[in-house]
């Protein structure tokens, strides 16, 4: 691949074999011809075209969205094969092109590709790599740490202008701006979205939508009370992998890395595929009761904690049907408070294998032990100075929780054992 300036003219010059370039030339709405090809990234140099006309300029690195470069580098290391298949390429936006299937070259010339200033206005050019700069970029960085790219392909869109410019056809100039333009409007489809599209909530749905039907939005554009993303953030305080050392505080903290969160540990997921209805049954029962759970019996109410006279628990003007029970809700109880609770259920959970039971009745466990749980989390409420928020995302407080819940656990294992040695004896 070259690179040359003659009288301003920047030349681009890199080799295509004749089965992957094809030409097209269109008359309306002004005349312009189109080359489409493939070239090897073994010939293709990153950072090789100017992307002065490409509005989401990349001249500086860290306006690049870092997760849409890491999928273009993880395609393009461990699937090189498809990487032309699967990546959009660039659109290439030149004076002229001209192709010699005997040496099977293409040459680029740019005319009009450096930015200038007139009456202290920024004027971009014309000419240059219009779309396809993350892919772009991620290639030369890719290349300058010396990774050999050569299996892998990268389609290319060339459009050129030049050769029909017509003054009655209209302002070329205009026209390649709104082309610019109208390629860096696309909003990229958020990772559940597209975990939809390939099926990785069919677990989900299996379970859920008989009986909560048009409850959840599975994708992003979907309508629904809750999303998936909201589900796995519950789903999440259960998994196996949280021992009363790890815990589960970015459910609380984070509920938008859930998707990542799944992706990377979907197994520990879709064990719990045979508790999930209990699971959100649960959620729902804890939360309608949190209140008569903390009275414990007593007159106490959660009503008198207030912060520069606003109530932390904020009453409904009528009690609240809550999504996934026929359980209702006098007050509003923070995800901060909430979340903390839910997971010390974790520790009632016997996991073997992909099977996933119940060591007691989570909700009659609740209705037992749930004033010791309450009172312990109403302390350390009051330690964070009435702030929920910052509740749900002190570790501690989910390990404190936890481990009652499982020393009570504990108790009750050594009662059973020694009722089932008395019936032996």
């Amino acid at each position: 691949m070259s690179r040359s300036i003659s009288d301003g003219t920047l030349t681009v010059s890199f080799p295509v074999a004749k089965e992957r370039i094809r030409r097209f030339n269109f008359d309306e709405p002004v005349c312009h011809t189109v080359y489409k090809l493939y070239v090897s990234l073994a010939e293709f140099k990153g950072k090789s075209i100017p992307e002065g006309n490409n509005p989401r300029s990349h001249e500086d690195p860290n306006n690049v969205a870092k997760n849409i470069m890491r999928e273009i580098k993880d395609t393009l290391l461990r699937n090189p094969d498809q990487f032309g298949t699967v990546n959009r390429g660039g659109l290439v936006i030149a004076q002229s092109a001209s192709y010699n299937p005997k040496d099977q070259m293409l040459a680029l010339h740019l005319t009009d590709w450096k930015k200038r200033k007139v009456k202290g206005e920024t004027i971009r050019p014309r000419h240059g790599l219009a779309d396809g700069g993350t892919t772009d970029l991620v290639i030369h960085r890719l290349q300058q740490e010396g990774y050999d790219l050569s299996e892998a392909n990268l389609p290319l869109e060339i459009m050129v202008f030049g050769e029909h410019d017509d003054p009655d056809k209209g302002d070329i100039s205009e026209f390649i701006q709104r082309i610019c333009e109208a390629r860096n409007t696309s909003r990229q489809v958020s990772g559940w979205s597209m975990a939809e599209w390939r099926g990785d909530w069919n677990w989900l749905k299996e379970v859920l939508d008989p009986i909560f039907p048009n409850k959840i939005a599975y994708n992003e554009y979907g309508s629904g009370e809750v999303t998936v993303l909201d589900i796995l953030a519950i789903l999440n305080l259960f998994r196996s992998v949280y021992d009363g050392k790890k815990v589960p505080t970015i459910s609380y903290s984070s509920k938008g890395r859930m998707m990542s969160k799944f992706k990377d540990n979907s197994p520990s997921f879709k064990a719990l595929k045979g508790v999930v209805l209990q699971i959100l049954n649960l959620h729902d029962y804890i939360y309608s009761t949190f209140n008569k759970a903390y009275a414990g019996g007593t007159k106490k109410s959660l009503r008198r904690y207030q912060e520069d006279g606003t109530r932390l628990f904020h009453e409904y003007d009528s009690p609240r049907d809550l999504t996934f029970s026929h359980y209702k809700a006098k007050l509003e109880i923070d995800k901060g408070l909430l979340f903390p609770v839910l997971a010390a259920f974790q520790a009632l959970l016997d996991f073997d294998g992909e099977s996933v039971e119940w060591f007691t009745e989570p909700k009659a466990f609740w209705d037992e032990h749930g004033t010791t749980l309450l009172e312990q989390l109403v302390d350390a409420m009051m330690q964070h100075k009435k702030n929920p928020q910052s509740v749900g995302k002190d570790a501690n407080v989910y390990r404190y929780l936890w481990g009652t819940v499982h020393s009570i656990r504990r108790d009750e294992e050594m009662k059973r054992l020694k009722a089932e040695l008395a019936k032996k004896g």
